[in-house]
């Protein structure tokens, strides 16, 4: 494989999609947004179904081959040829037959169930050159008002204005939902460790980095898993332009937590009992944070267990407030006004009727 292959295990509500469609508007560059999904349909496909559970397929069968073919995929709609690593027979078919010239070629792993860890381990054994990367956030805390806002019924992702929902939280909530994110991401590292061993990971991909530098990441990542050096120094001085870091999608909810909680006083009064937390909880705009960080706070015993079954630490309809922007707000009191003066003037007049009748 000439090109640099490289895998990504992540956390959820990291940015990783965002990352993914920024990476693939590079030519030569592939990566593939939660593989797992594919491996999944390849295994039921091919009925590879035993209790219940999908046997997955040999790695030389998909995931080998996406890794070897995956930069001519960019372009490929159908969900089976870009599994089976889009051929070049399955590119003239979709009336593709130049293929690109493969500078990098990733997938990457939200779900890191044995089964999969299984499947990337032997995937390291197959091809030992390959590159694994660790993709998660920092803020904790901002990461928990995430999935939070979700629960809402608001998008994880937008492509252009989003206004969405602003929360009214339980501070003691928000601290449990803290602590499930804080020990998720441990896994997603712990899981790396164990693969390679923690100093052995290319690179860690932060999300906030990326909020500060989309187009420096690229590049970073880039280096991090071998890809030629002439494409990386072509992409730092393109960076700035429009083939990095063009709007696509775009983060649906309020950067600053006093954004996004209605009762924020009541919050960060509570959280200065964690000190660590709560500088967290007060950052302005993207701050990166050790992923070693807090680890004291998450010890701690408190109120937080009461919420333990509340079905998994989300959010009730009546804790969930739309976020309208003031010149909404002044729209919809205008509209309110007029539909209450054509009320009154209707039923002034109907008076007047009934008077003269």
């Amino acid at each position: 494989m000439p090109h640099a292959a490289f895998i990504i295990t992540k956390g959820y509500h990291v940015g990783s999609k965002w990352f993914a469609e920024e990476f693939n508007r590079n030519s030569g560059c592939s990566l593939f947004f939660e593989y797992e999904h594919c491996l999944r349909h390849l295994g039921k496909q091919l009925g590879m179904i035993s209790e219940g559970r999908v046997m997955l397929p040999s790695p030389e069968n998909s995931t080998l081959q996406f890794l070897r073919h995956g930069c001519n995929c960019n372009t490929v709609t159908q969900k089976m040829h870009r599994c089976n690593g889009c051929s070049s027979t399955q590119l003239a078919l979709n009336g593709r037959e130049n293929q690109v010239a493969c500078h990098a070629a990733g997938i990457s792993f939200g779900a890191l169930g044995d089964v999969y860890i299984r499947h990337i381990r032997v995937l390291m054994q197959l091809y030992p050159k390959v590159a694994l990367v660790v993709h998660v956030r920092s803020n904790h805390v901002k990461h928990a008002l995430s999935h939070l806002r979700i629960s809402c019924g608001d998008n994880n992702h937008a492509t252009g204005v989003h206004h969405g929902f602003r929360m009214i939280l339980q501070p003691a909530l928000l601290l449990a939902k803290v602590r499930t994110i804080a020990r998720g991401q441990s896994h997603v590292v712990a899981a790396a460790a164990d693969l390679v061993g923690e100093h052995n990971v290319a690179y860690f991909l932060l999300y906030e980095k990326m909020q500060q530098d989309m187009a420096g990441e690229i590049v970073a990542v880039l280096h991090a898993v071998g890809a030629p050096l002439h494409v990386i120094d072509k992409l730092k001085l393109t960076g700035r332009s429009s083939q990095i870091g063009r709007v696509g999608l775009v983060k649906a909810g309020a950067e600053d937590a006093q954004d996004a909680i209605v009762n924020y006083d009541e919050v960060e009064r509570y959280f200065r009992a964690f000190s660590c937390l709560r500088s967290m909880l007060v950052a302005h705009g993207p701050v990166s944070f050790s992923l070693h960080t807090c680890k004291a706070a998450f010890e701690i015993p408190g109120h937080a267990e009461q919420f333990g079954g509340r079905q998994r630490l989300q959010l009730n309809a009546s804790e969930c407030v739309s976020r309208v922007p003031p010149e909404d707000e002044i729209l919809a009191f205008m509209n309110t006004l007029r539909t209450w003066a054509i009320r009154l003037i209707v039923a002034l007049t109907n008076e007047m009727i009934s008077f003269m009748i």
